[in-house]
């Protein structure tokens, strides 16, 4: 009997190390993307906490740092959970995610696939970064010249990040080369899926707040317009609150967009937010 379960167990223990090491890979796929954020986010404010961090990600502190320092593993659940919170691009999210799937399972990944993800990428970025419909906009206004390099110039950008952007934009077939090396900008929309669009948008109304304050503390008063006001309002009200927003905007971009070829560009950016706490929503439970 004792020889029979020797033979088991060594014939076990090969099987419980491949479980162990796919558990390690998981964390430290985790523990890195975690630590790479973090860095990130302190490189532009040094004061970031790592209390501040849990509550981003929508865990307690405790579990942050037992992550953090590998002792504690990451579900499949958590895994997503934490992709949405940091707002992972569509390559990053399944970066993240491949080592929770089964080996059956990536085997019968194809190639359209792989395609799938890649544009889904594209429509993450456009919808995601600021500067993509800004270069839209751009190519509306007088004196306007297709080449990278006056592109990067007039909006700040580098070389590289302007570049992929123009081709990122043509494989999505929003512009088009003419034969004369114009670009030309197609009239038709674009649609995403709506758990790819929330993220994107949340990821792009961040960076509006981003570049709000960079022009609040770089451009003169002349130059832009800074006005807010605080109300009081019925939650029931909200939805009628948005559409005279929407209405306010559909208004103003049909006044100016009539202009023939106007100089620059301009982003205008509403925000309606509670300041008091709605008791009645529930909080969403940290792990």
């Amino acid at each position: 009997m004792e020889q029979f379960w020797s033979v088991t167990l060594q014939n076990a223990l090969p099987f419980l190390h491949n479980i162990c090491r796919m558990r390690t890979m998981k964390n430290e796929v985790i523990q890195n993307l975690l630590h790479r954020k973090l860095t990130d986010i302190r490189k532009k404010n040094p004061q970031y906490s790592t209390r501040a961090y849990a509550k981003k990600l929508g865990v307690s502190s405790g579990t942050l740092t037992e992550i953090l320092n590998g002792a504690r593993p990451v579900t499949k659940k958590m895994a997503e959970r934490i992709s949405i919170k940091l707002m992972l691009d569509p390559m990053e999210r399944s970066s993240v995610l491949k080592d929770y799937i089964t080996a059956a399972n990536q085997k019968r990944v194809s190639k359209d696939q792989l395609e799938y993800l890649k544009l889904s990428m594209d429509q993450f970025a456009l919808m995601s970064e600021w500067y993509y419909f800004a270069i839209l906009s751009m190519m509306q206004t007088r004196a306007f010249i297709s080449t990278v390099a006056f592109v990067a110039e007039r909006l700040g950008l580098s070389l590289s990040i302007t570049e992929k952007a123009i081709e990122r934009m043509i494989r999505l077939q929003i512009i088009t080369i003419s034969e004369d090396g114009t670009w030309i900008r197609s009239k038709g929309g674009h649609r995403t899926s709506d758990d790819l669009s929330n993220t994107s948008i949340q990821k792009n109304h961040f960076q509006t707040l981003e570049l709000a304050k960079k022009t609040l503390e770089e451009r003169e008063v002349e130059e832009r317009d800074f006005t807010s006001l605080t109300l009081p309002l019925d939650y029931q009200n909200l939805p009628e609150a948005k559409q005279m927003i929407r209405k306010f905007q559909n208004d103003l971009y049909e006044r100016f967009n009539r202009e023939e070829k106007p100089k620059d560009v301009f982003r205008i950016s509403v925000q309606l937010f509670p300041l008091t706490v709605n008791k009645n929503k529930k909080r969403e439970k940290k792990i």
